[in-house]
């Protein structure tokens, strides 16, 4: 939004016409609005807010009744009257707010009005003179209601924290209509998915590892103790199921595992050829005893055979005897 040129009369502190080019004092660069207490600065600020939305800023807004924002001092006859040109969303317009009032003599306050124009060309286009199509114009040009206009662009007296003490939905509300921040959303949002993301992998990281050390812990259990250990290992092993981020004490404890395991293998290669030797050993004595074992068992037979023989003898030479 810029604006061009505000006019005022018999509105606030301002009982006669007075004009400020904002134009003219642009081409400077900045400018300083100042004066002694009263002499109308805010009333500057509350002449363009009320253009825009028909209503005054701060502790003001609470004037803005009938009597409240004609000028005391204005002659009977003047009416109140702001008169806003400004440029917003690449349109040129004109705003002219005439606010309620009583008139002098009267009961009932003169009612408020409204046009609201748009530069065609060499001259003024009427756009609307109802109050609520003309609220829906500038909120729209202006990408803006009245209570964020006020927070961020006219900063009341007095209000200025109100912006700072706003919570961060609030703010980020405001900063959005007046910013075009859909690249910092889309920043935010990849950061997050990524957060999202990288956070599966550790856990499912951390799982993996909960599992290798649980088998690590079954292996090391299993093993013979050293006679120069005190369990060291064991209970390192052991300590490393709760204590999963220690992976200085992880990457001591792995290679001395490793040559904890690699010794035991070797023994155990040795004493199964060992055993391997022993058990070829006691089956050629097996099969040894368990032929002799059958000889015993023939000649005892034959023993029993013989001595039934001989005691039949006596009878068999009588029975030749017969024969």
């Amino acid at each position: 939004m810029r604006v061009h040129r505000l006019e005022v009369e018999a509105f606030g502190p301002f009982p006669e016409r007075v004009v400020v080019d904002f134009d003219a004092l642009s081409d400077a660069g900045l400018f300083l609005v100042h004066g002694a207490t009263g002499a109308g600065k805010t009333s500057l600020l509350d002449a363009i807010c009320y253009a825009l939305y028909a209503g005054v800023p701060g502790a003001r807004a609470g004037a803005g009744s009938v009597a409240g924002l004609r000028s005391h001092h204005a002659a009977d006859g003047a009416a109140p009257v702001v008169v806003l040109a400004l440029t917003a969303a690449g349109r040129r317009l004109r705003i002219t707010r005439r606010p309620a009032y009583l008139k002098s003599g009267r009961k009932h306050p003169v009612p408020a009005g409204v046009v609201l124009e748009q530069r065609r060309g060499a001259s003024w286009e009427v756009l609307a003179t109802r109050i609520d199509e003309v609220g829906d114009i500038v909120n729209d040009v202006m990408g803006m209601g009245r209570q964020q206009f006020e927070r961020v662009v006219v900063l009341p007296q007095g209000e200025f924290a109100a912006f700072l003490r706003a919570n961060a939905e609030e703010r980020r509300a405001v900063l959005e209509s007046l910013f075009d921040v859909s690249t910092y959303s889309g920043a935010e949002q990849w950061l997050v998915d990524q957060r999202r993301a990288v956070g599966m992998q550790v856990e499912a990281l951390e799982s993996e590892l909960r599992r290798h050390v649980a088998a690590l812990v079954d292996v090391v259990g299993g093993l013979p103790a050293a006679e120069d250990e005190a369990g060291g290992d064991d209970a390192l092993a052991g300590s490393l199921v709760h204590d999963l981020t220690d992976l200085d004490r992880l990457a001591v404890l792995v290679p001395a595992l490793a040559d904890r395991l690699e010794t035991g293998l070797t023994e155990a290669l040795a004493a199964r050829d060992t055993a391997e030797l022993a058990a070829r050993a006691a089956e050629v004595a097996y099969d040894a005893q368990a032929t002799r074992a059958g000889l015993q068992v023939r000649g005892a037979r034959a023993l029993a055979d013989r001595e039934r023989l001989a005691a039949d003898e006596e009878e068999a030479g009588r029975c030749r005897s017969a024969v």
